[in-house]
């Protein structure tokens, strides 16, 4: 993709810290960064977070109306526990899915942690991306922080050891 706007003309710039998203009649047409310089573009493109670009990189009194509906509303997950693993392709059945979501018991438990599982599967899609006769497998719940903050490496590793068995082991059950 870099390659390809570079060659369009665009410009990348790399290790490039922008501070504030810079707006005209409400519409941005460039970023200022950290060491003071200013660019202005047709296009911006950002590869920073909702978080970051409406928490940080614009001004309260800048957000579109719609973020600000959006913020009121949404309920922000504690954290995530992610594990990334390979399985033998031919654990899953051959019309898997790419993405999958899992809550077993019901919608009460959806925002606990370990309450619901997202799975994803890209290799399902693009087989190039896992050694053949493998898929790779994105597995992400939602956790609290105060359960793994504080803990020494050790038990850290174990306790997500232990939880990633759990997790994977209701993954066996639903496939």
């Amino acid at each position: 993709l870099a390659k390809g706007l570079v060659n369009q003309g665009s410009e990348i710039l790399y290790k490039a810290n922008a501070t504030n998203i810079i707006l005209q009649n409400g519409k941005a047409v460039g970023v200022k960064l950290s060491d003071g310089r200013q660019f202005y573009a047709k296009t911006i493109i950002s590869n920073a977070t909702r978080w970051d670009t409406f928490g940080k990189l614009l001004k309260k009194e800048d957000l579109p109306e719609e973020e600000k509906r959006f913020q009121k509303a949404y309920v922000k997950a504690p954290s995530f526990l992610s594990i990334h693993m390979a399985v033998k392709a031919d654990v899953l059945p051959q019309d898997t899915d790419c993405h999958h979501f899992i809550l077993e018991d019901d919608w009460k438990n959806l925002e606990k942690s370990y309450g619901s599982i997202f799975l994803s599967i890209p290799t399902v899609l693009d087989s190039s991306l896992a050694p053949e006769g493998n898929h790779i497998l994105h597995i992400f719940t939602t956790s609290s922080i105060e359960d793994w903050e504080g803990l020494p490496r050790k038990d850290y590793e174990a306790k997500k050891e232990l939880v990633a068995e759990k997790i994977i082991g209701r993954l066996e059950k639903t496939f």
